[in-house]
C-alpha cells in the first residue's frame, strides 16, 4: 500500500467467529425462518423474490414484501426473536449470514 493511500473500513465486514445463520427455500408459496437474534444480517437469494421481516413472516406476498433481486446481498437488521418470510414465482434459495 502507498504511504498516503487512504483505506476505507466504513463496509468491511467481519465474519470471525459467525457461521451462515440459516437457509431459507423460496417458492410460490411463502415460507420463514425460524426466530433469528438480533442483529445485522446479509441476505443473499439466487432468484427474484420478495421478503419480510416480522415476528410472523410467511404471510409476505408479491404486493407487501420487499423485492430482493437474485443475487444481490442486501444487509438488513433484525430485531430479536424476528423471522424472515419470502415468497418467488420460482423455487431458490435465500441465504442468511449474521454480519453483526
Amino acid at each position: 500500500m502507498e504511504k498516503n493511500q487512504k483505506v476505507f473500513t466504513e463496509n468491511v465486514v467481519n465474519i470471525q467467529n459467525r457461521n451462515r445463520e440459516t437457509d431459507l427455500s423460496v417458492s410460490a408459496v411463502a415460507s420463514q425462518t425460524a426466530a433469528l437474534a438480533a442483529g445485522i444480517y446479509h441476505v443473499t437469494s439466487t432468484v427474484d423474490c420478495y421478503i419480510k421481516v416480522s415476528t410472523t413472516a410467511n404471510d409476505v406476498t408479491t404486493n407487501t414484501g420487499y423485492l430482493l433481486l437474485a443475487y444481490n446481498t442486501v444487509p438488513f437488521r433484525i430485531p430479536d426473536r424476528h423471522k424472515i418470510g419470502a415468497i418467488s414465482a420460482v423455487s431458490g434459495t435465500i441465504y442468511i449470514h449474521q454480519v453483526y
